[in-house]
This record gives structure tokens, sequence and C-alpha cells, in this order.
């Protein structure tokens, strides 16, 4: 019983709150955007099961959308244009852990489905992985797994 309680304790505490007050991305530190939860797909076999399908180039990410969340984020962390950036994909995914699909070393996660989101945009020819929780608390992925 003492363990179960542990184990949530320690699934509450790295789940964050969900919070929407917008902050500037850095590494590490997720900015926070009010997004709707995601819906995880029931019985899915992959690590991500995408919701969505590829956004076309040009294309502008609806007001509000995780996509507009991650260009805006983007714009502002790079000191771009958003115009200049192109969102290659923006995904509903289930995670196979707590990491969020992108695992730093030296840390343990749980080994848990979690629903979130994957946004990959494109600026200058470099594409950037952001992942979120489904609290949308997008950040960058340097190292995404998937």
């Amino acid at each position: 019983m003492r363990l179960l309680a542990i184990i949530c304790a320690v699934a509450i505490a790295l789940g964050g709150c969900g919070a929407t007050e917008q902050t500037a991305p850095t590494a590490g530190q997720p900015a926070t955007q009010g997004v709707p939860a995601a819906s995880p797909a029931a019985g899915a076999p992959d690590a991500t099961v995408p919701a969505t399908t590829e956004v076309p180039p040009m294309s502008t990410p609806a007001a509000g959308s995780p996509a507009a969340t991650v260009v805006a984020m983007h714009a502002q962390a790079f000191n771009v244009d958003p115009a200049a950036i192109r969102v290659v994909s923006a995904d509903e995914v289930e995670w196979p852990s707590s990491a969020l699909g992108c695992p730093k070393p030296d840390m343990m996660y749980l080994t848990v489905i979690t629903p979130g989101f994957k946004v990959v945009v494109e600026q200058g020819g470099t594409q950037y992985s952001y992942h979120a929780g489904s609290d949308g608390a997008f950040f960058l992925c340097e190292s995404p797994e998937n």
C-alpha cells in the first residue's frame, strides 16, 4: 500500500500541472500553453499513434492548435518570422513512457502510456521536434527517440 502511494506521488510529480501561462522554451524546460487534452487511440501498438496527417507545406496552422502554439514558440525562441517556419507534422501521440519521447541520460521515467503531442517544424533547412504531454506543455526535444 505504501509503495502504491509513492508510485502515485511520483507519477503526479512527473506529470506536472496543467498551467495555461505561456513562457519561452529553453532546453529541458517546457513552455506552457493551454491545449485540449489528447484522446489516446485504443489498443495502439506503436509508441506514437498519429491522430492527424502531415500538414501541407506553406499552410497556416489553425489558431490555438498545437501546431500554431509550436510555431509561435519556435519563432520567439529562435527570433525568426513565423512565416519562415513550415509545419512538417502535427500529431496526437501515445508516448511509451513519461519521458515523452525525449529521455535524458541517467534519468528514470515511468513506463506508462502517456498521451500527448508531437509537432515537427522546419526552419532554415533544419527540422525541430517539439513534444508535450496531454497538458500541452511543449518543449524542444533535441534528441528524440523516434
